[in-house]
């Protein structure tokens, strides 16, 4: 596996590559400029590279915003939503341009500018392999985490049907406990990430935690292993918390989701649940190697012996048992993470075929129990997890595959967003060509 500290390095170079994109955009408006001469590069083609460059910009600030970098909470998601869809077409459409620009500078002997373009394409181009390459290192290390949370939080979910049968129902007995506050002493202030570690302590002692105990157990994983990488829990508006490894929204970063009864690592366009303007940080810190759940014992009080396992119970005999605790609107059968073929994908057969769901809020809204449907019109986008899902007015109804698939519709973009383009001091009329100016090359 790819070391930690080389992983780091390469998360600092593609944030420096992209992030020169918009001194790249400012040198191409100082140094070429409109005259009558012939030329590689019509005006209105140059005015569309600095635009495609200004949704790229743009779209880079949307997602510092959502890692939790300043910006503030104003975040456009539809606007965010346009420009992710078109990412790929607009980088293409950026490396074109900017080709037709090195081969401008060549022609009219501007040998310097040809060579400082020519490194800026290499770099911009490059820069969908460099986050593969680590989003691949990062794959091999959350799947080791996933791993680590599965073993410690062994009963698994009081919320997962699967989980409470598989545990003889001890996933609901002990949660509980786990989130009975009792056991945690007051931390001192200032430091977030005790706190993760103290909830994290209390979740592997009792072997049981829903979503929030087992992303922040997935935290303090990631917090030992990966120093120098950014670390931060989600949480999503249908109450679902999930880590990410590296900045959330960026294509690089893993999304680490260990609630599924088979989770799947996935990228930011893989994951189930796509942010949303109630997506918030719960805690973001980066790496720095410590063991945050021995750091956080002492602030905990003295816990029970630890809960043995009991044999596993009928799928049935776990419906009931919910039922009888009037839990049911709280109790899901979500199976993986995502529907997207990936190297995680396995080929186990599923434990009631047809019955699990993949996570979403569709699946969440309709409701993630094994083939359940309800009667009632389903609450897509509600706030909480609103599925009933094993009421006793449900009918068991056989499904396969997703319930909802995403729009695929291309959407339009709206080009006054990105800034003025450089047409700006002269009137669009007939188009002219494009020369270089003799400007020494500025920027990195």
């Amino acid at each position: 596996m790819i070391p930690p500290d080389e992983m780091a390095s390469m998360q600092s170079r593609l944030d420096e590559d992209r992030a020169a994109l918009s001194d790249l955009r400012s040198y191409i408006e100082q140094n070429f400029m409109l005259d009558a001469g012939d030329g590689r590069l019509r005006f209105s083609e140059l005015a569309q590279l600095y635009r495609n460059m200004g949704y790229l910009i743009e779209l880079d600030e949307y997602r510092a915003r959502l890692a939790g970098r300043p910006g503030g909470d104003d975040l456009p998601y539809g606007r965010f939503e346009q420009l992710r869809r078109l990412e790929e077409r607009l980088r293409g459409r950026v490396s074109v341009g900017l080709g037709h620009l090195v081969e401008c500078a060549e022609e009219n002997g501007a040998e310097e500018m040809a060579r400082f373009l020519d490194a800026e394409l290499a770099a911009f181009s490059g820069l969908p392999v460099r986050e593969k390459e680590l989003y691949d290192a990062r794959l091999d290390w959350a799947r080791l985490i996933v791993a680590q949370t599965k073993s410690a939080i062994e009963f698994g979910a009081s919320n997962q049907i699967l989980d409470i049968a598989s545990s003889g129902g001890q996933s609901l007995h002990m949660i509980q406990r786990v989130q009975d506050h009792s056991f945690a002493l007051p931390l001192p202030p200032g430091d977030g990430s005790l706190a993760l570690g103290q909830r994290a302590a209390i979740a592997e002692h009792f072997k049981t935690g829903n979503c929030t105990e087992q992303s922040w157990f997935a935290a303090t994983e990631a917090f030992q292993m990966l120093p120098g990488t950014e670390i931060s829990v989600m949480n999503h508006r249908s109450d679902h918390s999930y880590l990410v490894i590296g900045p959330p929204g960026f294509l690089e970063s893993a999304y680490v989701d260990t609630w599924p009864r088979k989770p799947t690592v996935a990228n930011f366009d893989e994951y189930g649940l796509q942010p949303t303007s109630e997506t918030r940080l719960a805690f973001r810190g980066v790496a720095d190697g410590r063991n945050l759940r021995e750091e956080a014992r002492p602030y905990i009080r003295k816990l029970p012996d630890r809960p043995s396992p009991l044999p596993p119970m009928e799928y049935e005999t776990a419906v009931q048992a919910v039922r009888r605790a009037k839990i049911a609107d709280q109790v899901f059968h979500i199976v993986r993470t995502t529907d997207h073929s990936n190297s995680d994908s396995d080929s186990e057969p599923e434990e009631f075929p047809g019955r699990g769901h993949t996570l979403s809020e569709a699946a969440f809204a309709a409701t993630a129990a094994p083939g359940v449907r309800s009667s009632s019109p389903a609450v897509a986008g509600h706030s909480r997890f609103a599925a009933p899902a094993l009421a006793e007015s449900l009918t068991w109804q056989a499904r396969s595959g997703p319930v909802s698939s995403r729009e695929a519709a291309e959407p339009r973009l709206d080009t006054a967003s990105p800034g003025p383009s450089p047409a700006g001091r002269r009137a669009a009329g007939t188009p002219q060509a494009i020369s270089p100016t003799r400007a020494r090359p500025r920027g990195r």
